[in-house]
């Protein structure tokens, strides 16, 4: 788990808010999942009802279960794609289901990060730009039926995931196919087995910071277990201050990290003897969103009954509008979003020294030039291989300093 710095230490100024009181449910019986904005607060509550998520955008491998949920998935282990129509689950209860990785979007069930070309659930072809799949799992559906399970693979021409399910002894065979661009904003769409049904559940992924659901955790004492948490959206990093006064905590010296779970699930314990959670009142969150503000998020209560979470936030941190996007005489960014080549035009009168500087979302520096300019100059940065998300463009020239965001896709 890498440590971060958000870039705001160093380039924004400082402002001061009130805590606002808030609170999201997700329902008795867990049976929504909410995706909450700090500055808007609840951005979309949609239903829990689902089995598989598919990840959308470009090259996206990964494919996510509804573990909370009861949803449980099983790599055969006595044969690949060609043993379709023989296979055997004898000793199936036996068998160890796979997890989520509760701290990472993109370690899951199925797929495995980023171990080109081995994704976990299919090979990448080099011919073809396929994903192919080569693994048969055995799935456990949210209600309760076992079926066998195969991605066919994930095509470049079409954008698509396609896949196929079965009852275990090869009858009621359906063929799916979910085309990313249909989705595109988006991180995960949603497909449920039990209603042979897509589910478009998310926001835009620019929409959210946090999400309030049930998943799978692992207990620090071992094994796994369902729990009621918050995950944080991607391009997201937070840092976690423990026994401290909740109100005055220096965030700029906690340590930043990109885990979806760091505010996770066990900011609560249950009190057996009230049979209700108690809520440490010394323990506290800020996370840095992609609008160019921290916030702080303190958890104060949950309501099992209701899935109630009850928390505390306020904005730290921000930029003024003066700062951000403010244009330098001279100079132009382009294009934005950026793909391939990101331009940077120059035009200084005399000769002065411009420094350009690009920062990540978590605040490290990805490209840094200085250069004596005059005249006309144009800065060609390539970045086609930096990940898709949010960057900001620093440049000072002839005394003065402006900042940018960039979106590179």
């Amino acid at each position: 788990m890498k440590k971060l710095l958000p870039l705001f230490l160093t380039v924004f100024v400082p402002f001061i808010t009130f805590a606002q009181e808030d609170s999201v449910s997700i329902g008795a019986g867990y049976v929504s999942q909410s995706y909450y904005s700090f500055s808007n607060g609840i951005v979309k509550t949609s239903t829990s009802d689902w089995d598989l998520a598919f990840g959308i955008g470009g090259f996206n491998v990964d494919v996510r279960t509804n573990d909370g949920h009861k949803v449980a998935l099983y790599l055969y282990p006595n044969g690949d794609t060609s043993s379709w129509n023989t296979i055997d689950t004898t000793g199936l209860s036996t068998w160890t289901p796979r997890r989520n990785n509760e701290n990472d979007w993109s370690e899951t069930v199925m797929s495995t990060g980023s171990n080109h070309p081995d994704y976990g659930w299919g090979i990448y072809n080099n011919v073809s730009h396929n994903v192919e799949g080569d693994s048969i799992y055995i799935i456990k559906t949210k209600a309760g039926d076992f079926k066998k399970f195969v991605i066919t693979g994930m095509m470049a021409m079409t954008q698509s995931w396609d896949f196929k399910y079965a009852n275990l002894d090869g009858s009621d065979e359906v063929s799916g196919s979910i085309v990313k661009t249909n989705y595109t904003g988006k991180n995960f769409v949603y497909y449920s087995i039990d209603h042979d049904s897509t589910m478009d559940l998310e926001p835009m992924a620019t929409d959210w910071d946090i999400l309030f659901s049930r998943y799978t955790a692992r207990y620090p004492v071992g094994g796994y277990y369902n729990v009621a948490g918050i995950q944080t959206n991607k391009f997201r990093t937070t840092g976690e201050a423990k026994d401290v006064d909740v109100d005055n905590v220096d965030w700029t010296t906690l340590n930043y990290v990109d885990s979806i779970g760091e505010i996770g699930w066990d900011w609560k314990t249950f009190n057996n003897t009230t049979f209700m959670y108690d809520i440490s009142d010394s323990l506290t969150y800020f996370v840095a969103d992609t609008n160019n503000n921290v916030w702080q998020i303190t958890l104060t209560g949950f309501d099992y009954t209701i899935a109630q979470f009850n928390f505390n936030k306020k904005r730290v941190e921000g930029v003024s509008v003066q700062d951000l996007n403010t244009p330098l005489t001279g100079i132009n960014v382009y294009p934005n979003p950026a793909t391939d080549v990101l331009n940077i035009s120059i035009e200084n009168e005399a000769l002065n020294t411009v420094n350009v500087s690009i920062f990540s979302i978590t605040g490290s520096q990805v490209y840094q030039l200085n250069r004596n300019v005059s005249g006309v100059n144009n800065l060609e940065i390539s970045v086609a291989d930096w990940q898709s998300g949010v960057y900001f463009v620093r440049i000072e020239n002839g005394g003065k300093t402006a900042i940018q965001k960039l979106i590179v896709q």
